[in-house]
């Protein structure tokens, strides 16, 4: 599995089930096939997919982008990451994005697992203790 070091202007770093992202920019709907398929792959080889997100550079989510986040979210099970810990987040982010995980949730009856953290520490550690969580769970 060939993993990538950047998607788009977004920094990337593989660490086994974890994909640790730093956004700089707008994110856009190349950034988002993208980083779906490196969760599918991560999740593929792990049987589980996590994701520490730095969104503190985030400018922005362009209306593609947000509908290819909805369509998958509402995508079967199998295709949806264990969880996500975010962190730098400002308030209009932050609004747009629960916005689009209320509209996820709504059209899909599947919540998508998303932490919003102070910083990272916080964000780390609400994921260690989704993995807690999820092992005593199918992956």
């Amino acid at each position: 599995m060939v993993l990538p070091t950047a998607i788009g202007s977004h920094g990337v770093q593989v660490h086994g089930d974890l994909v640790e992202m730093v956004f700089t920019g707008p994110l856009v709907l190349a950034d988002v096939a993208a980083m779906r398929d490196l969760l599918q792959q991560v999740r593929g080889a792990h049987g589980r997919c996590y994701m520490l997100a730095d969104a503190a550079g985030l400018t922005g989510i362009n209306l593609d982008a947000r509908k290819a986040m909805a369509d998958w979210g509402r995508a079967s099970p199998e295709d949806q990451i264990s969880g996500v810990g975010l962190h730098g987040m400002n308030f209009a982010i932050r609004a747009l994005s629960v916005l689009t995980l209320s509209a996820i949730k709504l059209m899909s009856g599947r919540a998508v697992v998303v932490h919003f953290a102070r910083d990272a520490a916080e964000a780390r550690a609400w994921i260690a203790a989704r993995r807690i969580i999820d092992s005593g769970a199918a992956p």
